[in-house]
């Protein structure tokens, strides 16, 4: 606090920001676990209410006297008060979608179409083999960029040994373009279910 020809003071300071927004997918950025935000999306009003200021200021004595008087619902169970499941919403869930990187996205629509094509609900890989399918796929990666994504993003653990996996690779002499392979490495394996849910 600072007020003119007084000394600075710091004060204590506690607020919750209301953010409205028409962009459903960027309005702001956040990442994948953040827990301060309860994002809501809200329908437009059916009609216009030329009086619709007046009569929330109205309501303003009866929503006070609520809010003083009311019983809690919910126990305070985080440092947001509410458990993290509660506030996870669906336009959350966009927005985090939206602020993922092009490579992450192109990661999971390569994988998702090869278990659609194979039709299988996971598929195992080594970094070497992401990156072959996605320069046939027409996308430039780099292995650690490659690496950053499974291992950061996807939190994924390689195998802990050497082992055989069965792995795919491109092949537009099939009608799916994919095919089958069989390799020994330290594998990584991801789920449909996984990466739907990011």
């Amino acid at each position: 606090m600072e007020a003119k020809g007084k000394d600075r003071d710091e004060i204590a300071f506690f607020a919750k920001f209301v953010l409205c927004s028409n962009n459903e997918h960027l309005p702001v950025i956040i990442d994948a676990g953040e827990t301060r935000y309860w994002v809501r999306k809200i329908n437009r009003l059916q009609s216009d209410d030329t009086d619709f200021l007046q009569k929330l200021k109205a309501e303003i004595p009866a929503f006070l006297h609520f809010l003083q008087h009311r019983k809690l619902s919910t126990e305070k169970e985080s440092r947001m008060w509410f458990n993290p499941t509660l506030l996870h919403t669906e336009a959350l869930q966009k927005i985090i979608r939206s602020n993922r990187n092009r490579l992450e996205i192109e990661m999971s629509e390569l994988l998702l179409d090869i278990m659609v094509a194979m039709d299988v609900d996971s598929v195992s890989f080594c970094l070497n083999d992401l990156v072959v399918l996605l320069v046939h796929s027409q996308v430039k990666a780099e292995k650690h960029q490659v690496r950053k994504v499974v291992q950061e993003c996807w939190k994924l653990t390689p195998a802990p040994n050497g082992l055989t996996y069965t792995t795919y690779q491109g092949n537009y002499n099939r009608s799916c373009h994919y095919e089958p392979i069989k390799r020994v490495g330290r594998f990584y394996t991801v789920t449909r279910e996984q990466l739907e849910s990011l």
